[in-house]
C-alpha cells in the first residue's frame, strides 16, 4: 500500500521518501533520492550557506514511461527523443517559476530526464521550502554521500577456459568483444594501458571497431539534456580504474608503459567501456550518482553496469531502486555487498543491495599467495609460508623466540593481562590466533619489546589470511596451525632458537588459500522485512586483487586492493562474457545461470574473532563463488519480470517469496511451505533431468515435483518445480541449509543448484479455543438477538482446525418461568459416566480417635451433565490397619453449586452402616434413587465416614483408616473434614460443623482418595436434535494455524412463551484433545414490563456543609420493571452514549498502529487489534513518510472502507456528526491521507460488510494522532449499529467520575436491584479543603436499562463559613 500525498515536508536532518499525487505513475514513488544508505551523510553547503537540494518535478521520467507501454527502453529510439524534448521543456518551465519564486537565477547542476523528471541546485534550506510549495514540485530532498567499497583471478573463476572456447557452446572464443560495461565510480585513468586501444587481440580503434573506452564522463554536473557535463572524469582516487580494469580491463603485458609486475587481463578484456565518474573523491555524492544512472540510461547500449558502491538497504525506495529500471532497460547490474568500516564492525545481517534484481557480491579469496618466509635455527622448521600483514617489512627481522604460551598469556590480549614489561625485548613473539584482533596481539607484543611476530592459524587446515588492522604494527606474519605448533614444539626443545622474517615477498600459487570468504564482507541473514530473501546471491575473489591504479595526479600504475568493491567487477565481467555467447537470455537468465553453476564449497573466515566451525553458507556468499567454467553451459535458466518484482514489496504486502529467484529460503516454515519455481531449457537438443534435495543440517522432509522431467530440445520450453517443505520436530533454532541439485542424464549440462535456507516447526495437531464459553442473552419477546462466538486455532504450528456446530436441548425438561409448567422435549442420551480421581490403591492412611470424613471433590464436565449417579466404589483394605471384615461406613453425596465445600454443601443422597467386605479392593454402593446432576449442581462432593471403633472405646477408640493412591498423582481434589463435635460426625455429616475441613494436602501430600463413583447419562450433545430457536452462521468452517474465525449464533423468540430457554451448541472439532465441546446457551424471553427499568431520585442532588464539615444525602436507584434485576454502577465522566439501533460499543481499544509499512489492524466484529494488515482485519491505518492513510485489508471479502469525505480528504467528524446510508464516503481509500495538525481527537466514519450477516454497517472509529502530519495514530474505541441504520457520534457525557472528584465519594459505586426494589446510595460532600461557595459535579449511573443506559445526577455542594466561636466573656476568638 502506498499514500499518496502532493507535497512533502523539508528534512534535512532526517530521511524522507518523495510522494506525489496519485495521478503519476508508479515509478514516481519511489525516490531514487531517497539516500539511506550508511554511512551516507550530508553534503556541504557552499559560501552562500546553500546546499545541494535533489527536487523532483511531478511529470514521469523516460523509464517510467516505457515501463508503463510495456516496451523495453531505447533512449536512442525517435518516440523516446520526443519524450526527452517534452520532459525537457516542463524542466524549462520549472527551473524559471523556482527562479521568479526565489528573486534570482537557479542554475541546476544536474538535469535528470530518465529515472525520473528532476534538477539538482544549490539552494538555502528556506528556499528549498519554498520550491517545494511551488506547483509540480513533488519532493525536495538534500543531497546526501555514499561511500566507495573497497592478476590471476580471471584464471582462478575459469575466464580463461571462455577466452579459448572450453566451456563456450560451439567453442568459439568468448573475450567480451562488441559488449560494453558501464562502471559507476571514481572515473578512470583513460591513458592507462588497461583501457588504451593497443590491443592486437581486440583491435579496438581499428577496422571499424569502436575505442575501448567509449566515453568517460563527470557526473559532477549535467548539461540540460541530462548527459553528464562535469569537469574532469580522471580518476585521481585509484578505486574506479582498479574495479574498471578487474571487469574489462585490457590484456596488458609486462611491456606495456607503465608496466605491470606481471601481465594481467580483466575478465572480459574485450568489451567496451564507458565510464561515469559519480565519486569525486572517497564519497559519491547523491546528485552526481543519480546523474551517473540517468546518462547511463540514456547512451542506451551497456550491458552489464558495476556498482562498488554502499547502499541498496531498503531496495524499492533507494538507488536500488533506480537499478531495476535498468534491469528493465536489459542492463545487468552487479553491486558490492559491503564491507565492515568503523560503523559496522559485525558484518553478520549488513549486506548490501538487497534488491532481487541485483546480484549482490561477497568477498572470497584466490589462489595467488604472496609470502615472506620464517625460519628457525637450531635445525627448525625452514621457509615456512608466513602471509604478511598489512604492515611494511623493509628488512629481515631476526630474534629469540618469545612463546606467549611460556608466558602465561597464550592468546595475547589484553583482557587476559597482556606480557610482563620486557618479557619480549629484542625478540620475535609467536601467538596463536583467536578471541582478540591481530592487532592487540601484537600491540601487546611490542610494549613488551618485541620486534616481530609470528601469528599461527588456531583453525587446523585452514590457511592463513591477510591480517587486518596491523598497518602500523611490528613486521608480522601469519602461518599454518602445523607450521606454528611445529616452531613451538622446536623452540621448547631448543632454547634460544631465533626467527628470522624475510622481507623479500614471494608470489606462489595455493589452492588452498581460495575459497575463503573475508572476514570483512558484509553478509546475510537479511534482515526484516527481506527475512525470506537470500543475500548477497553469488560471491567472487576480492582479496588483493592486482589490477590497474590511478596515482592522486590521475596517472596510471598498478597494485592490490581488496573488499567487496573488487569482487564485484569478476561477476560484472562474467555477466559480460555469458551475454556475449548467449544474447537472447535476459538478464535475470544470466544472473540465474551464474548463481546456479556457482562452486558452493569453501571456508568462511573469522567474524569479530570468533573462528567459523564448518564452510560457508548462503547466508555468507549467497549460492557460491562464480564458476565461469560452468556459467555460460546451463541448460537451464530463470526469467522474472518488473512488475512482480515491484509486486514483491513487503511495504505493499508483497512477499520475496513468490519471486521466481533461484534460491529458497523461508524463516517461518511452519507446519509446512511451498515454493514454486519456473525454469526454462536453454539446450537445443533433447535433455532428461533429475531433480533432488539435500540438507547440511536440520530434519526436514521435503518433496520435489516432479522429480524428473524431460525437454525435446524446444528453447522455448519451461518447467514449473514445486518444492513442499515440512519441518520435523523443531527446527527453527537456527538456520539449516541445503540444496536442491538438477542433474542432466547425459552431462548436456553441469549440475545446477538452487540454495536452500530453513527454518520452522512440524505440523501439529490443532488446538480448539472458543469464546465465550457460554451465551446468555434477555430478548424480547418477538424479537431476537445475535452474538457472536471466536473459534481459534492456537497452535502456530497446527494443521486446519475444522468445526461444526449441531444443536440439542439442555436437559429433558424446560420449565415456563413463571408458571413453572413442564414442556415436553424429546431426545437424551444414556452413555456411561465415571468419576474418578485416583491411580489405584496403594496406601492407608490412619484417622486415630476420631471420626473423620474423608472425600472427593468432582467437577463434572459439560460432556458428562446431564447424568444420573448410580453407584460409588469406595477402596477398603480390611487387614491392614485398624480395618477389618464387618467394620461399617457410611457414603454420603453432595452437590456444590458454587464449588467452595468451604462454605457448606447440599446433601443428596447417603448410604449408611454399609459392611466391609473381605479382601483388599473397591466396595460397590448402589445409590437406589440415584442421584440426577446437571450443569446447575456444579461439584459433586462424594465422601466416606468410617463408624467402627477399635481399641477400648468409648475412652480410647481407634477409627479405621481410609485409602489412597500413591505419591505423585494428587488432583488437588481429595478433602478431610474433622474435629466434629465429640470427635464424632453427625449422620448425615454436616461440612459446616468440623473444625478442620481442608485439601488433605500438605499433611498427606501427592495423593487421591480412593472414591470413584458411576452413573449413565451425558450430554445432549452426544445424541443433537434440533432447537427451533437457535441458529448459528456458518455452522461449519476451517481455521488456519494461529487464526481466528467468528461465527454469529441467532437466539429467535419468534412464538415463544416468557421464560427461560436454555439449549447446547455441539461444538465439534478435529482437535484430539477436545473432539467435542459444549458451548450452554440460555435465553431469557421476557415482555417489555419485564424488562429492568431504572428511576433515580432525587433527580439531583444539593449537599450543604459548614467549612470543614460534610453532608450526607441518598441517591435511590429504583428498579420498575416486573420481572428482571437492574444491574447499575457509578461510572467515570466521558463515557460516551451512543444515539442509533443495535450499537456495538468497543471502549478502551487504546491501540496504537505501527509507524512501518505493515502498519496496523483492528477487525470490527471481534475488537482483536494485530500489527498486519490482512484479512480478517477490516481497517489498517498504514504510514507513510510521515502521514497516515486508511485501508481495507481483503476488501472483496469486507467490503470498502471509507469516510464522510470533504473536497477528497478524510475529514474529521465530531460529536454530533451521524454516519450512515446517507452518508457521502470518499472514493479514493487507498489513497486519500488524513492530513491533520498536530494532536487531533476526532473521529473517522467508516462502512462494512458482515458477510456472517450480509449486512452493510455503519460505524465511526474515534482517533488520536500526534505529529505535524497526523502521525502516528491511536485508536482509542470504535461502534457500530449492526442492524444496519444509521449512527450518531454522542456528544461526550458531562459526568465526572466520583473517584476524580475529591470533595464526593459514594457508599457504593456498584450493585444490583430487584425488580420493584429500590437500591439507597449514600452519597457524601466533604469541604476539606475546599473554599467558602459553591461546587458542583455530576454524577452518573450507567444500567442494563436499554433505554436509558446513562442518567446523569447534578450534585451541588455549597460551603458555608464556619460559625465563630464565642467566650464566656462574651467576645469573639480572634482566629
Amino acid at each position: 500500500m502506498k499514500s499518496n500525498s502532493p507535497k512533502l515536508r523539508i528534512r534535512s536532518l532526517a530521511l524522507l521518501c518523495a510522494l506525489v499525487p496519485a495521478a503519476m505513475p508508479a515509478f514516481a514513488e519511489l525516490p531514487v533520492e531517497s539516500l539511506l544508505d550508511a554511512p551516507a551523510q550530508f553534503s556541504e553547503a557552499d559560501s552562500a550557506g546553500r546546499y545541494v537540494y535533489l527536487i523532483r518535478f511531478a511529470e514521469a521520467g523516460l523509464a517510467e514511461r516505457a515501463r508503463a507501454s510495456g516496451a523495453a527502453l531505447d533512449a536512442r529510439s525517435a518516440a523516446s527523443q520526443a519524450i526527452l524534448t517534452e520532459i525537457q521543456g516542463q524542466q524549462r518551465v520549472h527551473v524559471e517559476s523556482m527562479a521568479a519564486t526565489l528573486g534570482r537565477g537557479v542554475q541546476p547542476s544536474h538535469y535528470y530526464l530518465a529515472t525520473h523528471s528532476g534538477v539538482a541546485a544549490r539552494l538555502t534550506p528556506a528556499e528549498a521550502q519554498k520550491v517545494l510549495d511551488l506547483p509540480g514540485v513533488v519532493a525536495v530532498e538534500r543531497e546526501q554521500v555514499y561511500e566507495l567499497q573497497t592478476r590471476r583471478t580471471p584464471e582462478f573463476i575459469g575466464a580463461n577456459t571462455i577466452w579459448n572456447g572450453t566451456n563456450v557452446p560451439g567453442g568459439a572464443n568468448v573475450l567480451g568483444q562488441g559488449m560494453i560495461t558501464a562502471i559507476l565510480d571514481s572515473g578512470v585513468v583513460p591513458t592507462h594501458p588497461s583501457f588504451s586501444n593497443d590491443n592486437a587481440t581486440c583491435g579496438f580503434g581499428t577496422g571499424g571497431i569502436p575505442n575501448k573506452l567509449l566515453s568517460a564522463v563527470d557526473c559532477a554536473a549535467t548539461d540540460a539534456g541530462g548527459l553528464c557535463a562535469g569537469p574532469n572524469p580522471v580518476d585521481v582516487n585509484g578505486h574506479g580504474t582498479h574495479v574498471a580494469s578487474t571487469a574489462a580491463g585490457n590484456f596488458v603485458g609486462t611491456d606495456a608503459t607503465p608496466a605491470p609486475v606481471a601481465p594481467i587481463a580483466g575478465i572480459a578484456p574485450c568489451s567496451h567501456v564507458r565510464s561515469y565518474k559519480v565519486c569525486p573523491g572517497s564519497s559519491c555524492p547523491g546528485a552526481d550518482l543519480t546523474a551517473g544512472l540517468n546518462n547511463l540510461l540514456l547512451d542506451g547500449d551497456a550491458d552489464v553496469m558495476n556498482y562498488s558502491i554502499s547502499g541498496g538497504t531498503s531496495p524499492w525506495t533507494d538507488f536500488d531502486r533506480t537499478k531495476l529500471d535498468l534491469v528493465n532497460a536489459g542492463i545487468f547490474v552487479a553491486a558490492a555487498a559491503g564491507n565492515t568500516n568503523a560503523t559496522i564492525t559485525n558484518p553478520i545481517g549488513q549486506v548490501n543491495h538487497r534488491g532481487p534484481w541485483v546480484m549482490s557480491v561477497a568477498n572470497t579469496t584466490h589462489d595467488r599467495v604472496t609470502s615472506n618466509a620464517v625460519s628457525i635455527s637450531l635445525g627448525g622448521p625452514q621457509n615456512v609460508y608466513g602471509l604478511k600483514g598489512l604492515m611494511t617489512i623493509p628488512a629481515d627481522v631476526t630474534g629469540e623466540v618469545a612463546d606467549s604460551l611460556a608466558l602465561g598469556n597464550e592468546l595475547g590480549c589484553t583482557a587476559q593481562g597482556g606480557f610482563p614489561a620486557g618479557s619480549m625485548t629484542g625478540k620475535v613473539a609467536l601467538i596463536p590466533r583467536g578471541v582478540c584482533g591481530f592487532a592487540e596481539k601484537l600491540a601487546n607484543a611490542q610494549a613488551a619489546g618485541a620486534i616481530g611476530g609470528i601469528i599461527f592459524n588456531n583453525n587446523p587446515g585452514q590457511p592463513p589470511i591477510a591480517m587486518g588492522a596491523t598497518e602500523t604494527s611490528i613486521p608480522a606474519v601469519m602461518v599454518f596451525n602445523s607450521d606454528g605448533l611445529a616452531i613451538r614444539a622446536h623452540v621448547t626443545a631448543n632454547a634460544g632458537a631465533q626467527a628470522t622474517i624475510s622481507s623479500t615477498a614471494v608470489t606462489s600459487f595455493d589452492a588452498a588459500a581460495g575459497d575463503i570468504l573475508s572476514s570483512g564482507s558484509l553478509r546475510g541473514p537479511t534482515p526484516s522485512p527481506l527475512q525470506h530473501l537470500q543475500k548477497p546471491d553469488i560471491a567472487a575473489p576480492g582479496s588483493s586483487i592486482y589490477a590497474a591504479l590511478a596515482t592522486a595526479q590521475g596517472n596510471p600504475t598498478y597494485g592490490d586492493l581488496s573488499g567487496t568493491s573488487m569482487a564485484s567487477p569478476h561477476v560484472a565481467g562474467a555477466a559480460v562474457l555469458v551475454r556475449q555467447i548467449h544474447p537472447t537470455w535476459s538478464v535475470q537468465e544470466v544472473k540465474s545461470a551464474l548463481q546456479m553453476t556457482a562452486k558452493r564449497t569453501g571456508f568462511k573466515d573469522f567474524v569479530n574473532g570468533t573462528p567459523n566451525s564448518g564452510p560457508w553458507d548462503a547466508d555468507d556468499v549467497g549460492s557460491g563463488r562464480v564458476d565461469l567454467t560452468k556459467a555460460a553451459r546451463a541448460g537451464l535458466v530463470m526469467n522474472e519480470t518488473t512488475a512482480n518484482f515491484l509486486a514483491a514489496n513487503p511495504a505493499t504486502g508483497g512477499d520475496v517469496r513468490t519471486l521466481n529467484l533461484p534460491a529458497l529460503r523461508n524463516l517461518d516454515c511452519s507446519p509446512t511451505c511451498t515454493f514454486t519455481r519456473t525454469v526454462r531449457n536453454t539446450l537445443s537438443t533433447p535433455s532428461s533431468w533429475a531433480v533432488a534435495s539435500s540438507m547440511v543440517s536440520g530434519n526436514f522432509n521435503i518433496q520435489v515435483s516432479p522429480a524428473t522431467f524431460t525437454f525435446s530440445g524446444d528453447l522455448a520450453q519451461t518447467q514449473t518445480i514445486t518444492i513442499t517443505v515440512s519441518p520435523n520436530g523443531v527446527q527453527n533454532a537456527v538456520t539449516h541449509f541445503g540444496a536442491v541439485t538438477f542433474t542432466e542424464a547425459g552431462g548436456a549440462s553441469p549440475q545446477l543448484h538452487w540454495p536452500l535456507a530453513l527454518r520452522g516447526l512440524e505440523q501439529t495437531p490443532p488446538v480448539l479455543q472458543y469464546t465465550p464459553e457460554a451465551l446468555d442473552a434477555v430478548v424480547v419477546a418477538g424479537g431476537s438477538r445475535t452474538l457472536p462466538i471466536t473459534i481459534t486455532n492456537a497452535n502456530p504450528t497446527a494443521s486446519p482446525l475444522t468445526f461444526s456446530f449441531a444443536e440439542a436441548p439442555a436437559r429433558p425438561v424446560v420449565l415456563d418461568l413463571e408458571a413453572k409448567q413442564e414442556e415436553s422435549v424429546t431426545g437424551g442420551v444414556s452413555q456411561p459416566v465415571n468419576l474418578q480421581l485416583d491411580g489405584g490403591i496403594a496406601t492407608i492412611i490412619g484417622f486415630g480417635t476420631q471420626q473423620w470424613l474423608w472425600f472427593n471433590r468432582f467437577s463434572p464436565t459439560l460432556l458428562q451433565v446431564p447424568f444420573t449417579l448410580q453407584q460409588v466404589q469406595v477402596a477398603m483394605a480390611p487387614g491392614n490397619g485398624n480395618v477389618l471384615a464387618g467394620d461399617l461406613f457410611d457414603v454420603h453425596v453432595w452437590i456444590d453449586p458454587d464449588r467452595d465445600p468451604s462454605n457448606g454443601a447440599t446433601l443428596v443422597a447417603s448410604v449408611t452402616n454399609q459392611a466391609i467386605t473381605a479382601g483388599v479392593g473397591f466396595k460397590p454402593v448402589n445409590l437406589p434413587a440415584g442421584v440426577e446432576i446437571t450443569a446447575a449442581s456444579g461439584d459433586v462432593l462424594i465422601g466416606v465416614v468410617n463408624r467402627t471403633a477399635r481399641g477400648n472405646p468409648p475412652t480410647a477408640p481407634n477409627y479405621s483408616s481410609a485409602v489412597a493412591d500413591a505419591p505423585g498423582n494428587s488432583q488437588g481434589r481429595s478433602w478431610v473434614a474433622g474435629n466434629f463435635p465429640g470427635g464424632i460426625a453427625a449422620n448425615p455429616p454436616v461440612l459446616t460443623d468440623a473444625g478442620t475441613l481442608s485439601l488433605i494436602e500438605p499433611a498427606i501430600p501427592g495423593r487421591n482418595w480412593a472414591i470413584r463413583a458411576t452413573g449413565t447419562g451425558g450430554t445432549n450433545c452426544l445424541a443433537p436434535s434440533e432447537v427451533p430457536w437457535l441458529s448459528v452462521a456458518p455452522a461449519s468452517g476451517s481455521v488456519a494455524a494461529n487464526a481466528s474465525s467468528t461465527v454469529q449464533v441467532t437466539l429467535n423468540s419468534t412464538g415463544l412463551a416468557p421464560g427461560e430457554y436454555d439449549a447446547l451448541l455441539c461444538l465439534q472439532s478435529n482437535d484430539p484433545a477436545r473432539p467435542l465441546s459444549v458451548v450452554p446457551v440460555s435465553m431469557q424471553v421476557v415482555t417489555n414490563d419485564q424488562l429492568p427499568t431504572i428511576s433515580v431520585a432525587p433527580a439531583s442532588l444539593s449537599l450543604q456543609a459548614t467549612a470543614g464539615g460534610s453532608d450526607t444525602d441518598s441517591l435511590g436507584i429504583g428498579n420498575t420493571g416486573t420481572l428482571l434485576p437492574l444491574n447499575w454502577e457509578l461510572i467515570e465522566a466521558g463515557a460516551d452514549q451512543v444515539a442509533g439501533g443495535d450499537i456495538v460499543v468497543v471502549d478502551n481499544v487504546n491501540f496504537t498502529f505501527p509507524a512501518d509499512a505493515t502498519g496496523g489492524s483492528i477487525n470490527w466484529l471481534t475488537g482483536e487489534t494485530c500489527n498486519c494488515d490482512t484479512t480478517p482485519f477490516n481497517f489498517n491505518v498504514w504510514t507513510n513518510s510521515g502521514n497516515i492513510a486508511f485501508f481495507w485489508p481483503g476488501s472483496a471479502v469486507r467490503g470498502a472502507v471509507a469516510t464522510a469525505a470533504s473536497g477528497g480528504q478524510y475529514r474529521v467528524l465530531v460529536p454530533g456528526d451521524q454516519i450512515g446510508p446517507s452518508s457521502v464516503f470518499a472514493t479514493s481509500a487507498l489513497t486519500t491521507p488524513w492530513r491533520q495538525a498536530a494532536n487531533v481527537d476526532g473521529y473517522l466514519g467508516f462502512r462494512f460488510v458482515n458477510t456472517g450477516t450480509g449486512q452493510t454497517n455503519y460505524g465511526y472509529a474515534r482517533l488520536q494522532t500526534t505529529g505535524t502530519t497526523g502521525n502516528p495514530a491511536r485508536i482509542v474505541g470504535y461502534a457500530y449499529n449492526r442492524a444496519g441504520g444509521p449512527i450518531t457520534i454522542p456528544v461526550p457525557s458531562v459526568c465526572e467520575s466520583p473517584s476524580n472528584i475529591a470533595w464526593l465519594s459514594t457508599a457504593a459505586t456498584s450493585g444490583s436491584t430487584a425488580a420493584g426494589a429500590t437500591s439507597n446510595v449514600g452519597v457524601t460532600a466533604d469541604s476539606t479543603g475546599l473554599a467558602v461557595g459553591t461546587v458542583e459535579a455530576t454524577l452518573c449511573v450507567r444500567s442494563n436499562d436499554a433505554a436509558s443506559p446513562l442518567v446523569e445526577v447534578p450534585v451541588s455542594f455549597e460551603v458555608t463559613p464556619a460559625t465563630p466561636e464565642i467566650f464566656a466573656d462574651g467576645f469573639e476568638s480572634a482566629n
